[in-house]
Formats: C-alpha cells, structure tokens, sequence
C-alpha cells in the first residue's frame, strides 16, 4: 500500500522529487533525513516540507483531490472535511473544535502580581491561561553594558535578528512569525499571552478565548493557545490545528512524524491523576532567565512550567456569597449615583443652580436692603412734614401728605412681597443643599461597605488557592513528556518565554536600542495569517 501510495503521489506531483527517509528527530523535535532535502520529504506517511511559509499557500497542495494521502500532514484518519453550506469557521486540535467568529473577544491586558499571583484566586482562577513576565539577566560572562539589537530585512527569514554584544555579533535562529509578536508582546506593561477565561454570553458551555493584542490573528497565538489546552486531552492534543483539513506551519517548523507513544501518554496520564481535577496557568514566575555566549553561540534560557493548583470548595461558596453581595452593593452605590444625577438634572446643572440661586438670594437681600432705606427716608421725609405742617399749618397742603402715605404703603407691600421671595429662595436654596449632602453622605456611606467587603473578598480568596507542589514538581522533573507529546508547540513556548524574558532586558536597560529595534520591525509582514479561534465548547468529544 506504502508503494502504491508513493506512486500516486509521484504522478500527482511530478514536478517535486520524493524520497523515501530515515528520519531521528533532534532535542528539539525536528526532524532530519539521511539524505539531502528535496522540497518535500516523504516518510511514513507523512508530508514534511522543510520549509514552510504557509501550507495552504502551495496551488499544487491545494489543486490536489481533497482525500488523497497528500494532502493530509499529519494523520490521513483525521483530515476534516468542510461540510457544504457550512458558514461557521472554525479550527479543530484532534476532537477540541475552536470556533471563529467575527467577533472577537477584548483583547487581553492583564498584569500578573508576581508569586503573589499564583495565590490570588482572581489571577489563577478568574484569567488563568499563559502567563509570561521575566526578564532575564546575563550570564557573569557576559559583559551587557555594550549590547545592541537589529533587524537585516535583506537576510533570510530566520536570521534577521541581529544580536551585537561589544564588537562580536550574533544571528540566532528566529523566524519572523515568532520574532515580531514576541517583541510587541514584551514592548507592552501586560504579561498574560492567553486567556480561555473571558466573559461571554454562554460561559457555562463555552470557553471565551482571549489574547495579548500581540498574538492575536497570528500562528503563535495558535500555538500559546494549545499550551494552554494541550493537557485537556493530551492524547488528542497531540494533533497540530487544522483549518478545513490543512495544518499551517511557521517557517522553520516540522511535523512530527508519529504519534506520542503510549508509555509516554500512560506516564503522563499517572502524573496528571494523582490529584483530583487540577487547574493550571502556564508559566515562569519564580523561574529566572538569563541569557550567555557559550561556544560563540548566544543562549537564552528560560523555564516554563505549568503551575497546578485546586480550589477550596468551602471557602470558594463563602467567596461566591460575599461577591453575590458586593456586586449587589456595587448596584447600589451605581443606582444612586444615578439618581442623584437624575435629581441634579431635574434643576439642569446642580452646581450652576446653586450658584444661581445662591445669587439671586443676594440680590433680593441687597433690594430688600436698598428697598428698607429709601422706606425709611420716606418716612423721615413723613415725620419732617408733620413736624412744618405742625408748625406753619398753612404751609403744608394735605396733597404732601397724601402722596408721602401712598409712597409709604407701597414701600410696605413691595417690602412685604421681597421678604416672601427671599424665604421661598431660602427654602429651596435649603432643601437643595440638603440633597446633596445626602447623596454625598450615602454615596460615601457605600464607598465605605464597598471597601470593607473588598478586603473581605481579598482574605477569603488569599486561602481559596491550594498549591499542587507535587503535582508542578513532577511535570517540571519529566517535562520531556510535554516535547514528546507535542515538540512543536513545546518549542514555540520555550521561544516565546526565551526571548521575551531576552527583549525585556533590553528595553529596561537598553531603551534606545530598544526604540530603534522596534522601528525596524515595525512595517514587517508576517507569513503565515491566521484568523485565531474566538471560542471552544466546554465539552469536547473524548
């Protein structure tokens, strides 16, 4: 069947040359012929391009008939089919189905607290997912006052970073596909890469899928993403994703040519079993890096790790009824902020009424005052007629006193009416201030029992985290089983870990370097695009 198989291909491809290869994989999971590299290697009954900018990119790949042994990279018993008149997009990790819709999830910018985070229910529990944040040291060897970053577009992908450490140069092998989003990713203040913990309509069924601005819509998000789920089901996980049938590989990546070996699934089966349905975040806090020249080669090294914790069920319930009731208080405090701006807007701006009012309450007392005066002059002006009429009866006409009187009862009416005025204002100008020192007293009065329950929240939750040490030591001692499992995701960790740690460095003590490293990079495409998952059922088939 092998033969035939071999022949078939040929005929369909006679414009390639295949081989049929010994292949040993390396340390880090690649794989090599014992002979020299045809643009295609056949072997076992698997396709390995050497290098592979986009696997669906190929015509010849794609002309080819959809169940042909050819097309298929990985597993021909796996090729997904795309039924017809499907419109949902979506990728699929051996049984896992990630689904892509057009709209995506926030993006994720959250900071970890460090070792501190790994207690924090609200870290580990509440995001989770894979989480990146060293920053790596040199080596004592390593003499880093004089140290220089920069990209050669003009050089092959793979070899464009240039690393300059005093007059002696370095180019480590980096494709850009990994190079670029490591470096936004390291150039920002958020150190969590992956996220299956977001909100969403259906969290209860659904895993809401959520990356660092910097892995989103790219292959190494891809790969961060299945880190994160690779022990739902290691067995299944085994699998690269595959879109319609297709995996796409970043340049400088290899297939497996086999599956992991059952010894290797059994052992790590036992170690994940030896404690009842643990949660993890991938990780390297309490894990330093540093970087060194051995043998003119620069190294970067980096220890990812996945942390393993349960929850305490007794305390998560109480956690969950004070929540229920701060977010209850939290309503609270959020509906009488908004009936106090209801109630300020029924006198349109609170502040400018108050000034208004309070204005015009003065100058009422002003006309009042002014109003009083000219009264009395009036009456002075009354009692001084009196006194001539009393002494020069004939010089005085009643005409005088009649005008005088009339003046004084309508200075009497008018005074009467300002005073009625000035107690109305007075009354409202109260009344409104009253309001607003009870909103201020009660919006206070919440701020404080919202304070108080936070703390409470923090004390229930710094106990709601139980560390699996076992369970973290045992993975970190046989971490070999991971790269026997998946060596291709495994390597795009410990890259990602690496250089971040490396570029973090570099642009904490380093900035000018720095600035002008990410200029250069910045007008850079990258091969392959991806549209990245935005959600995954909760249940998968096992």
């Amino acid at each position: 069947m092998k033969k035939l198989s071999m022949v078939l291909v040929f005929f369909l491809m006679p414009s390639f040359a295949w081989v049929h290869v010994w292949a040993l994989p390396d340390k880090q999971g690649r794989y090599f012929g014992s002979v020299a590299p045809s643009p295609w290697i056949f072997a076992d009954r698997v396709l390995v391009k050497t290098e592979v900018e986009n696997v669906l990119s190929s015509p010849s790949l794609a002309e080819r008939p959809r169940n042909t042994e050819a097309q298929n990279l990985t597993d021909v018993d796996e090729v997904e089919v795309e039924e017809e008149g499907e419109s949902e997009e979506f990728w699929t990790i051996g049984t896992f189905r990630l689904i892509i819709q057009p709209k995506v999830n926030p993006p994720l910018k959250v900071r970890s607290a460090g070792q501190s985070g790994l207690r924090s229910y609200k870290f580990v529990g509440k995001v989770g997912g894979v989480n990146f944040e060293q920053v790596a040291v040199p080596d004592d060897g390593v003499d880093a006052k004089n140290i220089e970053l920069s990209y050669d577009q003009e050089a092959l992908n793979g070899l464009r970073l240039i690393i300059k450490v005093d007059s002696t140069t370095f180019r480590p092998r980096i494709a850009d596909w990994l190079l670029i989003p490591i470096a936004e990713f390291a150039d920002s203040e958020f150190t969590l890469a992956i996220s299956l913990l977001g909100e969403g309509p259906d969290t209860e069924h659904f895993y809401y899928i959520q990356y660092h601005p910097a892995f989103n819509d790219s292959l190494l998000g891809m790969r961060l993403l299945q880190a994160d789920i690779l022990l739902m089901n290691p067995g299944h996980s085994s699998s690269l994703p595959k879109k319609n049938g297709h995996v796409v590989l970043g340049h400088g990546e290899f297939l497996p040519m086999k599956n992991p070996d059952t010894v290797t699934l059994t052992t790590l089966a036992k170690i994940m079993n030896g404690q009842k349905a643990p949660s993890w975040v991938l990780t390297d806090i309490n894990a330093p890096a540093s970087f060194s020249i051995q043998n003119g080669q620069f190294q970067i090294r980096s220890f990812p790790y996945y942390y393993f914790w349960s929850r305490n069920e007794d305390l998560f319930h109480q956690y969950q009824e004070k929540e229920r009731i701060y977010h209850s208080r939290v309503g609270a405090y959020n509906r009488k902020v908004l009936s106090s701006k209801n109630r300020a807007n029924q006198f349109e701006d609170p502040v400018r009424l108050y000034q208004e009012t309070g204005a015009a309450y003065k100058n009422v007392v002003d006309l009042y005052n002014l109003k009083v005066t000219s009264s009395k002059n009036r009456i002075t002006q009354y009692n001084d007629l009196v006194k001539r009429f009393n002494a020069h009866n004939a010089s005085v006409s009643k005409l005088q006193f009649d005008r005088l009187d009339s003046e004084i009862q309508s200075d009497r009416v008018e005074l009467e009416t300002l005073d009625q005025e000035l107690r109305r204002l007075k009354r409202e100008f109260e009344t409104l201030n009253a309001v607003i020192k009870g909103d201020q007293l009660e919006l206070k009065a919440l701020d404080q029992e919202l304070k108080r329950l936070k703390i409470e929240l923090e004390e229930i939750e710094n106990g709601m985290v139980n560390p699996l040490s076992t369970l973290t030591n045992a993975l970190k001692n046989q971490s070999d089983l991971l790269e026997k499992i998946n060596p291709v995701v495994v390597k795009a960790v410990h890259t990602t870990a690496e250089y971040a740690s490396f570029f973090r460095y570099i642009k904490f003590h380093h900035p000018q370097t720095w600035k002008k490293f990410l200029t250069s990079i910045g007008d850079v495409t990258i091969r392959p695009f991806v549209k990245t998952p935005t959600h995954m059922p909760r249940k998968n088939p096992q």
